[in-house]
Parts: structure tokens; sequence; C-alpha cells
């Protein structure tokens, strides 16, 4: 069982990042990127977040995998507690899905944004945000 991290961020709904990490069992870390997402919301930044994370997992082999989030959102979308009401992220939702039912098993769970590999996450999407913004 492998874990993933994932957060987004937005500055005014004008500049977004994503950041992704993947863990062993023991939490040493196996794989980390960031992205810049341009102009979005910060639910659109979560889901990209967690769609980029689910793509490098599988890309890397790894069939079961368990998700931590900040964003108890998109979190509890994924397993059903919560409908996904706004337009704009129904189809990053369903591409979510997608990506979810190629796991053998996969589960979701909510964390506080304290979080050391979340603050992590947090702190390489600000990174890509202040490179982009002062160009």
């Amino acid at each position: 069982m492998y874990n993933a991290y994932t957060d987004g961020g937005s500055r005014n709904d004008q500049h977004a990042a994503c950041a992704w990490i993947i863990t062993d069992q023991d939490n040493s870390i196996l794989y980390m990127n960031s992205t810049y997402l341009g102009a979005c919301s910060n639910n659109t930044s979560e889901y990209y977040g967690l769609i980029f994370c689910l793509t490098s997992a599988l890309a890397g082999g790894i069939k079961e995998l368990t998700v931590y989030q900040d964003s108890e959102l998109v979190s509890r979308q994924m397993t059903g507690q919560y409908q996904v009401k706004a337009e704009h992220l129904k189809p990053l939702y369903l591409t979510a899905q997608h990506l979810m039912q190629k796991f053998d098993k996969i589960s979701f769970i909510s964390v506080p944004r304290e979080h050391p590999f979340i603050k992590q996450c947090n702190a390489a999407a600000d990174l890509v945000l202040d490179a982009y913004i002062k160009k």
C-alpha cells in the first residue's frame, strides 16, 4: 500500500498551482511534483492535484493507494459523501473517478492542513506560484 498527499492553491482565482507526493509504506518519498495551472479556483486546483497524483501513481505501477488531502470537499466528493454540485468541477470529478477505477484498492482521508506532507505540498505549490507570478 502506498500513500499519496495532494494540495492545491489559488490566489484570487487568477493564479493556481497544485502539488502531490507519493510515498511508500514507510513514508519515504518516491515522487513529488508541482505544477502551475493558470487561472482557476482553489477547488479546481485541488482536483488537478488529485488527478495528477493518481496519474503519476498509475504510471508508476501503483495499484493500492491511500490519498490524504486537506480538501474535505474533494475527499468527500470522491467517496460519495458529498454531491458535486458545481458545474465546473463535474468534469474533473469524472476524470478522477475514472482514474480511481483503475486501482485495485483506493481510499481517501481528509487531514488537517498542518499534516507534514500536506504542508510540503502547499509549500511546493506556493513556490510555483511565486516563481510564475514574478515573471
